[in-house]
């Protein structure tokens, strides 16, 4: 019983600590950093804002080819930690885009 407290006292902090949009910045930073020298790619993404309801925003997004051509920009992306189930299985839905 103890060990279930501890867990969701941490749950919660981790939590309320994630609710900082800059927190959520930096975590995202320290990933694309991870892709950039693991897969030897040039990624870089502004901000990163998740909602508690599980909307994700994410502005000025770049990422260049081996010849430093853009492949990917976007000023603002709006989707759902929902819709990353479906784009990870091949089949995401892009709505709007």
């Amino acid at each position: 019983m103890r060990t279930v407290l501890v867990l969701l006292i941490l749950f919660l902090i981790l939590v309320w600590v994630f609710s900082y949009s800059s927190v959520q910045t930096w975590a995202g930073r320290q990933a694309t950093d991870y892709l950039n020298e693991e897969f030897e790619v040039d990624v870089a993404i502004e901000k990163i804002k998740i909602s508690y309801s599980g909307d994700v925003v994410i502005n000025d997004a770049l990422a260049l080819d081996e010849q430093q051509d853009t492949m990917i920009y976007f000023k603002e992306l709006e989707t759902s930690i929902l819709g990353f189930g479906a784009m990870m299985a091949g089949s995401p839905n892009l709505g709007d885009t």
